[in-house]
């Protein structure tokens, strides 16, 4: 896999890559050590790139 943009943001003290694929898909991986993850943080996260997945792939569900 390609990656043609990859995007480190922090979201709640947490940081995050995002990656973009050359087929268009986001691929997100927690930065911080994963023993001090907060699930409802990432959880947030999953949501909001897939909603940006959906609107950029034209998914209307």
């Amino acid at each position: 896999m390609n990656k043609l943009v990859c995007y480190r943001f922090e979201f709640n003290n947490q940081e995050f890559d995002l990656e973009l694929s050359e087929h268009g898909r986001f691929y997100l991986h927690h930065f911080n050590n994963y023993k001090n993850r907060d699930e409802k943080t990432f959880s947030s996260v999953i949501e909001m790139i897939n909603e940006l997945e959906n609107f950029l792939i034209g998914d209307d569900k």
